[in-house]
C-alpha cells in the first residue's frame, strides 16, 4: 500500500470486530460457569479449561493456512473469516434458542458440544479477521493502526466489572442473541469493506522463508504477561494493596492497569515507529520482567503500585509493537498462517496458566 494513511473506514470495521470479539468472550467467561452450575455440569468445568486450551492454541494456525489458501487460489481471506463468523453467529443463536425453548435435560445435554463449537467458531475467524489490518495500513503506519485496536480491545476490558453487570441483567437468552446479532453486523461490515481491497499472494515480497521461531517467541512476548494480567494479577493485586486501599478489589485494579494501557498504546505506537519494531519489543518485554518483579516481591504498597503502573504502559507496548513485528518475519505467501501462529504462541501461557490453576485439587 503506497499511502501512508490509514484507511479508516476499514480501521473502523476491525475495531467493530475487535468489539464483537472482545464482548463475546465476556460473556463467555461470565456464564460459562454459571450455566454449568445451573445445569448440575459443573464436571466439565476443567475437560472445558483444557478444551479452550487447546483449541485457542490449534485453530489459528489451521484457520490460518486455510486462508492462505484461499488467497493461493485468488480469492480472499475472507472466506475463512465468514466461516467463523456464521458459524460462532450460529452457535449464539442456537445457545439463546435452548435456553429459552428446551428442556433442562436437553440442554444439559447439548451445552458441552456448543461450548466447544462455539470455541472453535470465534478462533476459526479472530486470527484472520484480525490479519487483515496489514491491508489497510501501510508498514510505517502499522503500529498505529494496531495502537487502535488495542485502544479498543484494552478499554472494553477494562470495562469488564461494569460490562458483566449489564450482561447479567440482560440474562442469558438476551446475552446470547445479542452476540449473535453483534458478529454478524461486525462480519458484514468488514466483508464490505475488505472485499474490495487487493489481498495479494506473492512468493516475491517480504523475507523469501518465514522465521517460525520468532514469530512464535513474538506471541508468547505478548502472551506471558496478558496471562499475568488475568490470571495472577488480580489476587495479588487485591492482597498487597489492601491496607493502602481496602475497598478497591484486584478486578478495578487490572481494569485500571488495562484502561492505562489503552490510553497510552496511541502515542506508545509512534515511539515504536521511530524506535524499531524488534526493539520495542524486546526492550518493553524486559521492562515487563522487572515490573512484575516489583509487583510480586510483596513490598510497600508503593513500590507494588509502582511496578503495576510500569507494567501497564510496558504492556501496551508490546501490544503495539510484536505483532508488526512477526509480519516482518513472515513469507507474504503465508501471512493468514503467520498471524495464526502468532496468536497461537500469545494462547500458549494463558493455556497453560489456567489448566495449572484449574486443575482438581
Amino acid at each position: 500500500m503506497s499511502n501512508q494513511k490509514l484507511n479508516s473506514t476499514q480501521i473502523v470495521s476491525l475495531v467493530v470486530m475487535v468489539t464483537a470479539i472482545v464482548v463475546g468472550w465476556i460473556a463467555y467467561h461470565n456464564y460459562q460457569p454459571k450455566l454449568l452450575e445451573q445445569y448440575d455440569l459443573t464436571e466439565y468445568a476443567f475437560f472445558l479449561v483444557v478444551a479452550q486450551g487447546l483449541i485457542l492454541i490449534i485453530t489459528p494456525p489451521i484457520a490460518g493456512h486455510i486462508g492462505d489458501r484461499f488467497r493461493k487460489r485468488g480469492s480472499h481471506r475472507f472466506r475463512i473469516i465468514a466461516l467463523g463468523v456464521g458459524f460462532a453467529a450460529m452457535i449464539f443463536m442456537t445457545v439463546a434458542l435452548g435456553l429459552a425453548t428446551l428442556p433442562d435435560s436437553v440442554v444439559a445435554l447439548l451445552l458441552p458440544i456448543l461450548v466447544v463449537f462455539w470455541l472453535i467458531a470465534m478462533n476459526i475467524f479472530t486470527s484472520p479477521a484480525i490479519s487483515t489490518f496489514e491491508l489497510f495500513a501501510p508498514f510505517e503506519r502499522q503500529p498505529m493502526a494496531l495502537a487502535i485496536l488495542t485502544l479498543t480491545a484494552e478499554l472494553l476490558y477494562a470495562l469488564e466489572p461494569v460490562i458483566v453487570p449489564i450482561i447479567d441483567s440482560l440474562g442469558g437468552v438476551v446475552t446470547f442473541f445479542t452476540g449473535g446479532v453483534l458478529v454478524i453486523v461486525a462480519g458484514l461490515l468488514l466483508r464490505k469493506t475488505s472485499t474490495n481491497v487487493p489481498d495479494p499472494f506473492s512468493a516475491e515480497e517480504g523475507p523469501k522463508k518465514s522465521s517460525w521461531g520468532e514469530v512464535l517467541f513474538a506471541g508468547l512476548r505478548l502472551g506471558i504477561p496478558t496471562a499475568l494480567v488475568f490470571n495472577m494479577l488480580p489476587d495479588v493485586l487485591s492482597n498487597q494493596l489492601a491496607d493502602a486501599f481496602p475497598n478497591v478489589n484486584g478486578a478495578w485494579w487490572v481494569s485500571g492497569m488495562l484502561a492505562l494501557a489503552g490510553l497510552v498504546c496511541l502515542p506508545l505506537g509512534k515511539v515504536a515507529t521511530q524506535w524499531g519494531l524488534q526493539r520495542s519489543q524486546r526492550l518493553s518485554f524486559t521492562v515487563m520482567l522487572v515490573a512484575a518483579i516489583l509487583i510480586f516481591l510483596n513490598a510497600h504498597w508503593a513500590v507494588t503500585l509502582f511496578g503495576a503502573v510500569v507494567f501497564a504502559m510496558s504492556l501496551s507496548m508490546q501490544s503495539v509493537s510484536s505483532l508488526p513485528f512477526a509480519l516482518t518475519r513472515i513469507a507474504s505467501f503465508q501471512k493468514v498462517l503467520g498471524v495464526g501462529v502468532f496468536f497461537a504462541g500469545v494462547e500458549i501461557p494463558n493455556a497453560i496458566l489456567e489448566i495449572y490453576l484449574g486443575f482438581p485439587k
